[in-house]
Order: C-alpha cells, then sequence, then structure tokens
C-alpha cells in the first residue's frame, strides 16, 4: 500500500537518524574522540603561533617546533600556549594510548622555553616512534635548544652530544644544517643563516666561503672581531675623520674575492654584476658616531639602475640612477657607526640583459664615510 509504504520509509529514516545520533554521542563522549578534539583544537593554537613568527620575523622553518626560540630568541612567548598545554596534558590523561599528545605536548613546551619538559615529553613518544626522523629531529632540537639557552658548560656539552647523535640517527648531519645555513643566507634571512652556520659548527667543519659568511655574520650581529686577515678593512680612528673608500677596497660577499674593477671613461668603479652578489667593506670605528654615506655611481645603461645599501646586513637605503648618461651621479645615506667592525655593502637590486640594450650593473665609483653636517 503506498500509504503504508510511506509510513515504513518514515519510520527507517527516523532508525537511521537515531542510529547516526547514538554513535555521535558514543563518539563525542569517548575518551579518545575527546581527546583528538583538544589535540586539534591546541594544534591550532600551536600553528598559530608559528605563524605569527614567521609573518612578523622574515623567517621560515616548518615542522620543527623546538628550534624557533633559537631563530626568534626575542620573540613574546604566546599567551595561548598555557591553554594549549592544558589541553594536551588533559587529552594525556584521558586517553593515555593515544602518544600524539606527547609530541604536541613536547612542541608546545619549546615555544613556551621549558626545555626539560619538552625533551620528557618528546622522549616519551620518541620511545614509541623512534623510526621517523622527524620526531628524532625535533627531540635533538630540544636539546639543543636547552644547551643554547643554558649557561652551564659542562650542561652544554652533555646536550650537545645527544642533539648530535639524535640529529645523525635523524640522517641531519653537518651538511644538512650548512646547506639550510646557505640557502636562508641566498634569501636574506641573515639572523637565521648565523644560526645554521652556528649549529654546523658545533657538529662539524664548515667550507671556506661558509666559513667566511659566518665570520661576517658574526661582526654583523654579535660584534664579534675574528675577521680573515686577508679582507680589507679600514680604520676611522676618530670620530671626525673622513675615510674614503675606493673601488679596490670592496670584496664579493659570496665568495669573498676581490670586485671586479672596470675603467669608465676617467674612472675606476667597483662592479657588481648581479643581484646574487653584493660587494661590501670592513670599517673599523673606535666610537660610535653618526656618520653619512657619500655614495658616488656612475650612471651608465640600461637604465634605471637601482641599487640597495646594507649595514651590517640591514637594509638601511635604497638608490636609482634613472638617466643612463654615463655620468657620475652622488647620493648621500645617513648610517649609525657602532664602535668596532661594520660591514658596509651595496646590492644590485635589478639585474637585465638584452642583446640590443646591453647589461645591466651597478658601478661604484667611491664611497667616502664621514661626520654628517647639519644643514
Amino acid at each position: 500500500m503506498p500509504g503504508q509504504r510511506k509510513v515504513l520509509d518514515k519510520r527507517g529514516i527516523l532508525l537511521v537518524v537515531i542510529a547516526v545520533a547514538v554513535i555521535a554521542l558514543i563518539l563525542i563522549f569517548s575518551p579518545d574522540a575527546k581527546a583528538i578534539h583538544l589535540q586539534t583544537k591546541a594544534g591550532g593554537i600551536i600553528s598559530d603561533y608559528v605563524a605569527s613568527l614567521e609573518q612578523t620575523e622574515e623567517s621560515e622553518i616548518g615542522v620543527f617546533c623546538c628550534i624557533l626560540p633559537t631563530l626568534y630568541p626575542d620573540a613574546p612567548i604566546g599567551t595561548d600556549l598555557d591553554q594549549a598545554i592544558s589541553w594536551l596534558k588533559e587529552a594525556k590523561s584521558i586517553a593515555p594510548r593515544n602518544e600524539y599528545s606527547s609530541f604536541l605536548l613536547g612542541q608546545a613546551f619549546c615555544l613556551a622555553r621549558n626545555y626539560p619538559e619538552a625533551m620528557e615529553e618528546l622522549s616519551t613518544f620518541y620511545l614509541r616512534r623512534s623510526d621517523n626522523p622527524l620526531v628524532v629531529a625535533e627531540l635533538g632540537f630540544a636539546h639543543l635548544a636547552k644547551e643554547i639557552s643554558s649557561s652551564d658548560s659542562q650542561e652544554d656539552s652533555k646536550e650537545y652530544e645527544i642533539a648530535n647523535l639524535l640529529f645523525n640517527q635523524a640522517g641531519f648531519g653537518t651538511r644538512f644544517f650548512e646547506t639550510t645555513g646557505e640557502e636562508a643566507y641566498k634569501q636574506g634571512k641573515y639572523k637565521d643563516s648565523l644560526v645554521w652556520f652556528n649549529i654546523a659548527e658545533k657538529f662539524g667543519t664548515l667550507n671556506e666561503a661558509n666559513n667566511r659568511k659566518l665570520a661576517m655574520l658574526k661582526v654583523a650581529f654579535e660584534r664579534a672581531t675574528d675577521i680573515p686577515s686577508d679582507l680589507p678593512m679600514t680604520t676611522m680612528a676618530e670620530e671626525t675623520q673622513e675615510l674614503l673608500i675606493k673601488p679596490g677596497m670592496f670584496f664579493q660577499l659570496n665568495n669573498w674575492q676581490p670586485v671586479d674593477v672596470r675603467r669608465i671613461g676617467n674612472n675606476e668603479a667597483a662592479v657588481i654584476w648581479s643581484n646574487n652578489n653584493a660587494i661590501g667593506t670592513l670599517i673599523n670605528v673606535s666610537e660610535p658616531s653618526e656618520s653619512c654615506l657619500l655614495i658616488s655611481a656612475i650612471d651608465q645603461k640600461p637604465a634605471p639602475t637601482q641599487l640597495a645599501i646594507y649595514l651590517d646586513y640591514q637594509r638601511v637605503s635604497e638608490i636609482e640612477l634613472s638617466e643612463g648618461d654615463g655620468q657620475m651621479k652622488e647620493f648621500k645615506v645617513q648610517i649609525t657607526l657602532e664602535k668596532g667592525v661594520s660591514l658596509v655593502s651595496i646590492k644590485l637590486l635589478n639585474d637585465y640583459y638584452s642583446a640590443s640594450e646591453g647589461d645591466r650593473n651597478g658601478y661604484i665609483a667611491s664611497v667616502i664615510i664621514s661626520p654628517c653636517q647639519s644643514n
């Protein structure tokens, strides 16, 4: 009967709805389901915090949370991390066999700079997932972060040894850290590059080019004085002194070789051939000073030529030569020189070549560093 069939259909639908609802309630209130729900919420907080770091600091590291405090030592600790830790502890208590709570807890504790707790939780997860290289490496980064944050030299050695063993187990040898440092350097993420090169140096030997990069990064960010002896350096003995940096006093930042010097008309100029190879020079000052750079550059075709000026890897200004008329142009840039050695560098921003127009390069005739004169 059609009417009876409709009633049966409605009853069948009702039974299906009731069955789905019962299953949903069982899932919602079961310990494992609740633990997964808490893990998801906590994981969202962790992801949001990592994303906020990568937006405010020009860096990215992917899945490894425990290296982030080393890359961003001045970043504030996320206020929601305590909530994430609380949820993960609850998830761990109600579903102890779900070991993923320990992994997320380890990451959250790392981000909160609580490395002993982080290592304990990650070690718990490691015992069950030691075949996963990402898990092993994250535990290694936790030991490394604890070492970097510690002032105990004996403890330092122990943590480095453990971290090194874990990194080797994960397949992350010295070359991995060195390559990561190289990539960060190429991308202009110089603070990151310093961290990675420092780590690589702890576990092995850098190649010559990267060792020089590390030396320059230490000059820029740690005020180091251990400079390769073959690099040119000019000393400003007095605050009122004027320094003339000639073309031959620059070196190439990608290979530390002397720059190519070309004669253009009556002038010699240091040539910046491409965007990938800035030129630099070292300045040693006895006292901090407000100084001005007077940059003399030759305005060659094809115009425009855009150059960026850096002090200790931090961009301080951009200049543009827009005429392509072969004339000398001067630009003044104000900088603050700290006591000790600083790196002044110039980078080409818009490299270009065509058969009809020629090759765009930067041509620096001189840089004069002197006290800024008030107008």
